[in-house]
């Protein structure tokens, strides 16, 4: 399907890319060299979903690496390097949003007692209570925060800011990869930084007559 799709994309435009979207884990690295090996321009490696509600300990649902030794996109990357993926056709997607859990304490990657949902910036960032510290994870790569609710629960957030993303924009440039790509695009609208940050890391150039990065 892949490369019929490719086929009739190239008769009508020449320049057209197919770009196949594959999981972090093990599967995912089998369906990477599947869909290049049939004809696929890229590779799209999602690379979030590391923790998902049911997770203990809290923390990013990206890591660069896991406090805990678990999978990270760092771990992702050396799989899909042993199984052949070429780094040059990888593009490493990044997530937009974060998660909250319930905790038994504030501590750093405290374990969860239950899920708190899904974290998107544009939605959820200017209701953080405040006076509320937003620190930075240096080993899994995250913002973070704690707060406790009226009945005096801890719940932590952990989500990808301007920060976090330069450093996993750096890991995709030293890895020599296609480049990124971002899960989803608008969960950043109305907050500063997150553009710019982009631009940081891989310049911006002129298409149309607008600003493209």
């Amino acid at each position: 399907f892949v490369g019929q799709l490719r086929t009739a994309l190239r008769s009508w435009n020449p320049a057209a890319r197919v770009s196949v979207a594959t999981n972090g884990s093990v599967s995912g690295a089998g369906m990477a060299v599947q869909a290049l090996a049939s004809g696929a321009d890229r590779v799209f490696m999602m690379g979030y979903n590391y923790r998902t509600s049911g997770s203990s300990p809290a923390g990013s649902i990206a890591p660069i690496v896991r406090t805990d030794g678990d999978k990270s996109l760092t771990w992702t990357l050396d799989l899909y390097a042993s199984k052949g993926v070429p780094a040059d056709r990888i593009l490493l997607g990044l997530p937009y949003y974060g998660r909250t859990w319930h905790t038994t304490s504030a501590a750093l990657n405290a374990p969860t007692t239950s899920s708190h949902g899904v974290f998107i910036p544009a939605d959820d960032l200017a209701g953080v209570p405040p006076g509320t510290l937003i620190g930075h994870d240096p080993i899994e790569g995250a913002a973070w925060f704690a707060a406790q609710d009226a009945a005096g629960t801890w719940h932590q957030t952990y989500f990808d800011d301007p920060v976090t993303l330069r450093a996993k924009y750096d890991l995709a440039s030293g890895r020599g990869l296609a480049g990124v790509g971002i899960w989803t695009l608008g969960y950043d609208r109305g907050v500063t930084g997150y553009w710019e940050a982009i631009s940081a890391s891989f310049g911006t150039v002129r298409i149309a007559g607008a600003d493209r990065y």
